[in-house]
C-alpha cells in the first residue's frame, strides 16, 4: 500500500499537483496576487524555486514572499500522507510563528 502512495510522490506532486492541495494552493496564490499585485502562473518552478523573486523589486517584498513560501512548504510537508490535507489556517499559523520569531 505504501509503495502505491509513494509511486507519484515527487516534489512537484507533493507541493503543487496533488488534488488535495489545490484549495490551499489556490488560496495561497490569491493572497500572493493580492498582496504583491502581481500575477504569476501556477508553476512550481516559478513559485517554489524562487524564480518569481527576480520579478519583485523591493527587498522587503521578496523577503515576505520567501517567508510565505517557507510556511507553505512546511505545512504541506508536515501534513503529507495524513488523511486531511494541509489547510490555510495551518499555513497562516506558521506565517505568524515566523513573524513572532523575526520581531
Amino acid at each position: 500500500m505504501l509503495e502505491k502512495i509513494w509511486e507519484h510522490a515527487n516534489h512537484s506532486h507533493v507541493c503543487c499537483s496533488c488534488i488535495k492541495l489545490q484549495p490551499l494552493l489556490d488560496r495561497f496564490l490569491k493572497i500572493f496576487w493580492n498582496i504583491f499585485n502581481f500575477r504569476s502562473p501556477k508553476d512550481l518552478r516559478i513559485m517554489f524555486l524562487g524564480l518569481i523573486l527576480n520579478a519583485i523589486s523591493q527587498t522587503e517584498d521578496a523577503y515576505l514572499l520567501k517567508c510565505f513560501i517557507l510556511a507553505y512548504n512546511k505545512v504541506v510537508k508536515r501534513n503529507w500522507l495524513k488523511c486531511d490535507p494541509a489547510s490555510y489556517i495551518q499555513w497562516w499559523e506558521i506565517v505568524e510563528e515566523i513573524y513572532v520569531m523575526e520581531n
